[in-house]
């Protein structure tokens, strides 16, 4: 059996995907090299919009991927931090305005 590089559990030999993440795998000189194309760019954009708009789903999201795709989640995890400043940021303007 081979260890599928994106999860880390096992793979059968003769699979072309993982079983349990599903990502493509391509035999490249005797080790599986992780063919993920452009469907993680897609979910990725959608999961960080989805932590600068709505930062508390985006915290229970960050925190359900964080163990198959860390870099992904560190992302929302920084682009709910830049979204938390910047609401605090126009709620205060926005309270400055109105009690002037």
């Amino acid at each position: 059996m081979k260890v599928c590089p994106n999860c880390g559990k096992d793979v059968m030999e003769d699979y072309d995907s993982c079983f349990h993440c599903g990502a493509k795998l391509q035999l490249n000189s005797e080790t599986y090299v992780v063919d993920h194309g452009d469907h993680l760019r897609e979910v990725g954009l959608v999961f960080l919009l989805i932590a600068f708009f709505f930062p508390l789903i985006g915290l229970i999201v960050a925190m359900m991927i964080k163990r198959n795709h860390p870099l992904l989640a560190r992302n929302m995890f920084l682009v709910i931090t830049v979204s938390v400043v910047f609401y605090a940021v126009m709620t205060a303007i926005i309270g400055f305005f109105i009690a002037v």
